[in-house]
């Protein structure tokens, strides 16, 4: 275990301050995304300020969680819901000023590499899932995604890519598929105005903001690119959060 010192309490100052700032923002449900060293600037008077909001996510009232967009932040310092497409919340500023803390203590952050594949691993070895995760390194957009797996999970990718994005992305996850095999696709789904739910409306606005061609869609949407994908049996599972509703298919058995 590495013995971590702070003598002259720098660091725990600067925490402190940093703590103090993202209590601010988190108070106007502001999730900054992207808290590593470059974004914590130490003035002439010793105090700290966290700046660089480019990447800040809004939660809606009444909601604990915020759909993910792509994988945000810096891959040393963010949080490993960050680093695989998940839905954050104000902890992931929490775990990325921690791995800062670390860093000023120690020289170097928790997980090291210069990829997001090679830190998520580091993640996986420590939790001792080595055996059961394997990871596959590649582009999402135009990579082949393996072969003849019993399921492909999709989770909190689509909002990110536009329609053929989302209908190439069905067709690779088809060829994935082992015959008899199902996808299922997790993201925000629009009523068929694409009015509402008022939560995914928002982070569609959000995509088009923040994505090059992103948005939230609805279950008609879904249905149709999976269908022409080859994908039977589609159907729509109702959960609780609006961020986390889910569509099925299955691949036919022949």
């Amino acid at each position: 275990m590495a013995v971590l010192s702070d003598n002259d309490g720098v660091v725990y100052d600067t925490v402190d301050d940093a703590l103090a700032a993202l209590e601010h923002a988190h108070s106007r449900r502001l999730v900054h995304r992207d808290i590593k060293p470059e974004n914590l600037l130490v003035g002439p008077d010793g105090r700290v300020k966290v700046t660089d909001f480019g990447l800040a996510l809004a939660l809606p009232r009444g909601r604990l969680f915020g759909g993910a967009t792509s994988r945000s932040g810096t891959p040393q310092f963010a949080a490993p819901e960050q680093l695989v497409g998940g839905q954050v919340d104000f902890r992931t500023d929490f775990y990325s000023l921690g791995a800062v803390a670390y860093f000023a203590l120690l020289g170097r952050p928790p997980f090291e590499g210069r990829t997001v594949d090679a830190i998520a691993r580091g993640h996986i070895q420590r939790a001792g899932l080595a055996k059961r995760i394997k990871t596959k390194p590649g582009d999402l957009r135009v990579d082949a995604l393996g072969k003849r797996y019993d399921l492909v999970l999709i989770s909190a990718i689509c909002h990110m890519l536009g329609p053929q994005e989302n209908r190439d992305l069905f067709r690779r996850a088809f060829q994935a598929l082992a015959p008899g095999g199902r996808i299922a696709v997790r993201d925000f789904i629009l009523n068929p105005a694409k009015t509402g739910p008022r939560g995914a409306a928002l982070f569609s606005l959000n995509m088009l903001v923040g994505t090059a061609n992103g948005a939230s869609y609805s279950q008609r949407e879904y249905t149709a690119w999976l269908r022409e994908a080859g994908f039977t049996d589609v159907n729509r599972i109702r959960l609780a959060d609006p961020g986390s509703q889910l569509m099925l298919g299955t691949r036919p058995a022949r």
